[in-house]
């Protein structure tokens, strides 16, 4: 019985049946007749230059990542210049907080 693949139906009009059917037995042959497929002259030199290829893109990529790192060097160390220069500003208010404080308090004695 000739089964359609594609409609899920017998005897279809559509004749996928008749390639599946060919294909199959084309497979059938080769298996029967132990057909394998010769390497090609080119195969050396292809590979080669896939490796070429390859190794290029590793190279490329290290050099890339080296850059994403150095990258990531300078923006630590600018972040931390600015850290430092809030802190910086941050001491600076604080000794002016104090010695306004410290007048205060002198200007409480007095006034007494």
């Amino acid at each position: 019985m000739n089964y359609c693949w594609l409609h899920w139906g017998p005897r279809c009009s559509c004749r996928s049946w008749l390639r599946v059917s060919i294909v199959r037995k084309s497979l059938e042959a080769a298996i029967v007749c132990n057909h394998k497929r010769t390497i090609p002259k080119t195969w050396e030199s292809s590979l080669q230059r896939k490796k070429e290829r390859l190794e290029a893109q590793r190279a490329r990529a290290r050099e890339n990542e080296r850059k994403l790192r150095q990258l990531i060097m300078d923006a630590d160390g600018k972040h931390l210049e600015r850290l430092g220069g809030y802190e910086r500003k941050l001491r600076e208010h604080e000794e002016k907080l104090e010695e306004y404080r410290r007048q205060l308090k002198e200007n409480e004695e007095q006034g007494r």
